[in-house]
């Protein structure tokens, strides 16, 4: 699953065409949570390409509560900051598989703490989708490595290394 608004630069279009790529995962049942502009594109090409897998479950308060929930956190994104999601997925040990879009490459390191494939490639997706699900031994170990990882993200943290950031400007 994923937690992602639809807007072009989340890449869930990119998703569902990998999805519908490969045999395994048009039949794996895949939770979207959230809304946004490209809904109505995102269930025309769910339509189009006969996925009944793909659940567009729209816009939930606290949703990073149901994160246990999923098998694999995906974030096929074009564009990204700091994805928090991911985060947090990285956090409750979550395996995840990611486009290396933003501060992505900086969370995942590809097969040591996910799967990290090129922003939008929806055969590298799908070939990383179906890694993580066939090989799921190896992507309980990424995700322990990564919610180790996900523990340097505090808040905390982050306020002291900008308070020293800014020290050393002044």
């Amino acid at each position: 699953g994923t937690i992602a608004n639809h807007y072009k630069t989340k890449g869930l279009d990119v998703l569902i065409t990998a999805l519908g790529q490969d045999a395994l995962l048009r039949d794996t049942p895949v939770i979207v949570i959230g809304d946004g502009p490209e809904r109505a594109a995102l269930e025309r090409q769910i339509a189009d390409a006969k996925l009944g897998n793909i659940h567009l479950v729209g816009r939930i308060d606290c949703a990073n509560r149901y994160l246990r929930a999923f098998d694999l956190f995906v974030l096929p994104s074009r564009k990204e900051g700091m994805p928090i999601a991911l985060l947090e997925a990285m956090t409750v040990g979550v395996p995840a598989v990611a486009a290396n879009a933003g501060a992505t490459g900086e969370l995942i390191e590809h097969e040591k703490t996910g799967l990290l494939v090129p922003t939008e490639n929806p055969h590298a997706l799908g070939d990383a989708l179906r890694t993580a699900l066939t090989h799921p031994e190896e992507a309980a170990a990424g995700a322990a490595a990564a919610k180790k990882k996900a523990g340097l993200y505090t808040l905390s943290r982050m306020v002291e290394e900008t308070k020293t950031l800014y020290r050393s400007l002044l």
